[in-house]
C-alpha cells in the first residue's frame, strides 16, 4: 500500500457501500411472488463486525428497496441501510446526508461501488474503491483518481466474494487497527475452544 493511500485510509471514519455488486454478486433472485432473495458472502461479517468495534460507521447504500437487504444489515448490526430515493426526497445528496447524520466530511467517507450509478459517489469521496469485475468506467475513475494524487484502489475478489471484507481490511491495517481485530476474534476462539 503507498503512503498516499495509507494516509488517506487513516482518516476513514465510513464506508459506504453500495449493495448490487458489492456486498453481492450482483445477481438478484425472484421468487414466483416477486420477493426478493440476495445471497451475502458470510465472509463480510467478521470485519464488518471489527469495523464496527473500531468505530467506523457502516452504511449499506442502494437503489433497490430489498427486505432481505434489511434482514442482513440487522443480523450484521449495520444501523444505515440508506435508499437513494430517500435521498431524493429529502432533496439531499449523499454528502449532505453524512455531514447531517454522521457529522462527517467526503474525505472521511470511503465510497465502494461497481457500477455507473456509483461514479458521481465515488468522484467525491475521500477514497474511492471498486471490486474487481466492475464497469470499465469504476475502474478508470479509481484508476485515474491515483494518477492525479488522489486515493482510489480495486479489490482482487469480486463483489460479494469478500470484497468487502478486502475494503475493511485495508482500513484496519492502515489505522493500525488489524492485529487488535484478529486478536478479538481469536481470544473469542479461545474462549470457545477452552
Amino acid at each position: 500500500m503507498d503512503e498516499l493511500l495509507r494516509t488517506k485510509l487513516q482518516k476513514i471514519r465510513c464506508i459506504v457501500t453500495d449493495v448490487d455488486g458489492c456486498l453481492t454478486r450482483g445477481d438478484i433472485y425472484l421468487g414466483p411472488d416477486g420477493q426478493e432473495m440476495k445471497v451475502f458472502c458470510a465472509k463480510d461479517a467478521p470485519r464488518i463486525a471489527s469495523a464496527l468495534a473500531a468505530g467506523i460507521k457502516i452504511v449499506f447504500f442502494t437503489g433497490r428497496k430489498s427486505s432481505a437487504l434489511e434482514a442482513r444489515a440487522k443480523e450484521l448490526g449495520v444501523a444505515w441501510v440508506l435508499y437513494k430515493e430517500d435521498l431524493r426526497e429529502k432533496g439531499l445528496s449523499l454528502y449532505d446526508w453524512v455531514a447531517r447524520y454522521h457529522d462527517l466530511e467526503p474525505k472521511e467517507v470511503l465510497y465502494f461501488g461497481d457500477d455507473w450509478n456509483d461514479l458521481p459517489f465515488m468522484a467525491n469521496a475521500g477514497v474511492a474503491a471498486c471490486p474487481t469485475g466492475a464497469a470499465e468506467a469504476n475502474w478508470r475513475l479509481v484508476t485515474g483518481r491515483r494518477e492525479k494524487d488522489q486515493s482510489g484502489f480495486w479489490t482482487v475478489a469480486r463483489g460479494g466474494e469478500g470484497a468487502v471484507s478486502e475494503v475493511i481490511e485495508c482500513i484496519l491495517r492502515a489505522k493500525g487497527l488489524w492485529q487488535a481485530a484478529i486478536d478479538r476474534h481469536y481470544k473469542g476462539l479461545a474462549t470457545i475452544q477452552n
